[in-house]
């Protein structure tokens, strides 16, 4: 369901949370950092992508035969999204944080929300940071800027998203992609290699929704433009300072 400039509404957490010492990793006003792939996937999404969600004879495949193929995806994105009391204790931790906190700043549109989230998580105790990716223009992708909360909790690295779902957004969505937009949550807090698997659906299907219009899907629809949001080279601001022009490349786009 997507949201547009309106409260966002939250689920609350009942399970019981440790009590967490926050990890300063980033004691400074800014670093720039860059992120590799990690080789600890889940089998289950090795298994799907194996299917060649990226591949175009398998699309093809996909777009004759019945929904199976879309309830695959759906089930797989909805584990990938899905947040558990029995989920990581400290990614629980943060989704609870950050719930806590978005009630207490206004709608996601509002300008500076961001910033403003980022220091409601820090008075919370949490080493909250806003990061702040940039690209040039490439032979394949337009350049581009994108801005996202981190949080670095027990030496692990965790993107928060407010409406996350915005993102994926595309003209004229048939009912099949509606149905994925409809399984992602408010909040999302989850890894980077958990959100480049989510790319890696969403991109595949907004490709075939498009294409079953008639529509060509614009390169910052594309998985490669769309992962480098979160998962390229960034700079970290943990003050409310605004962040300088930066001028990185973004690594590892594929």
């Amino acid at each position: 369901m997507v949201m547009r400039d309106t409260p966002v509404k939250f689920k609350r957490v009942t399970a019981p949370l440790d009590e967490m010492a926050t990890a300063r990793l980033c004691e400074s006003s800014g670093s720039e950092h860059s992120t590799s792939n990690s080789p600890e996937l889940s089998d289950l999404v090795d298994s799907f992508m194996e299917k060649g969600v990226e591949d175009e004879t398998e699309e093809k495949r996909m777009e004759s035969e019945d929904g199976s193929v879309d309830s695959d995806r759906r089930e797989i994105l909805e584990s990938l999204l899905a947040v558990l009391p029995d989920s990581d204790h400290v990614l629980l931790r943060v989704l609870a944080e950050t719930e806590i906190a978005c009630r207490n700043i206004g709608t996601v549109t509002e300008e500076g929300f961001k910033r403003r989230l980022m220091r409601q998580l820090q008075d919370r105790g949490l080493d909250a940071g806003v990061c702040k990716s940039r690209w040039d223009k490439t032979g394949q992708f337009p350049a581009g800027d994108y801005e996202y909360i981190d949080v670095i909790l027990d030496g692990a690295r965790y993107i928060v998203e407010i409406g996350l779902v915005r993102e994926f957004e595309i003209a004229r969505p048939t009912s099949r992609y509606l149905s994925l937009l409809g399984v992602f949550p408010a909040v999302f807090v989850g890894k980077c290699e958990t959100l480049k698997q989510v790319v890696r659906i969403m991109c595949a299907s907004a490709k075939e929704s498009m294409k079953s219009k008639d529509m060509y899907l614009p390169p910052w629809r594309r998985i490669g433009y769309v992962q480098g949001k979160w998962c390229g080279s960034y700079k970290r601001m943990t003050s409310s300072a605004p962040l300088s022009d930066l001028g990185l490349t973004l690594a590892g786009i594929r």
